[in-house]
Order: structure tokens, then sequence, then C-alpha cells
């Protein structure tokens, strides 16, 4: 006795292909999430005498000042991640977990 995953007569073929043509489709109209990216500071070009070109640095402020670059609010710690372009959002989560924590102080992040 022989086990078939799909019957092997034509109607039943026909049935498969057609769900799998429809299943296809709609796998179009469907959108996995909103092009709202996640929020974590602002991009900052600054010149650079050394390399002769523009650098990107990414800045966060922290909520406490909310997040604004042109409000100022007090004095803030800065702490310089030398990978950011790897690891910026992983610190910008971790000490924003922190501050609400009281683990640490409000802190500027580059």
């Amino acid at each position: 006795m022989k086990y078939y995953l799909l019957a092997p007569n034509q109607k039943n073929f026909a049935r498969y292909f057609c769900c799998l043509i429809v299943l296809f489709g709609a796998s179009f109209c469907a959108y996995a999430q909103k092009d709202n990216p996640f929020r974590t500071g602002f991009e900052e070009t600054i010149p650079s005498k050394i390399l002769g070109q523009p650098r990107k640095i990414w800045v966060h402020i922290p909520n406490s000042n909310g997040g604004d670059k042109t409000k100022d609010r007090g004095n803030y710690p800065v702490v310089y991640v030398l990978d950011g372009s790897e690891n910026f959002n992983t610190v910008v989560s971790i000490t924003e977990h922190m501050e609400e924590s009281s683990l640490c102080p409000p802190m500027i992040l580059l």
C-alpha cells in the first residue's frame, strides 16, 4: 500500500494548485509591520580635519530632556560608544532601562 502526500489524480492536484496560488497571491497583500522605525536619537554630520571628510555620528539625548537637541535642561554625563554602528541601539535601550530603574543618571550617548 502506497501513501501519497498529494493524491495522484488530477482533480485533487488542481485543487491544491489553486489553493497554493491563492495563498501566494494573498501574501502580497499582507504587511508584517509598518514603516515606523524605532527612534533612538538623531544623526549629526561633523567635519573631520584629520580624515578630510564629513563623518556621521548618532546622538541620543535623555528622555528627561524630552529627547530634543534644542532644549537645554542641565548637564548630563556623556557615554561614547566606539562601535556605534553595531551597538548604539542596544546601549540606548540599556541606559534608558537603567535610568527608569534609578540605577544610573540620565546620559547623553554619542
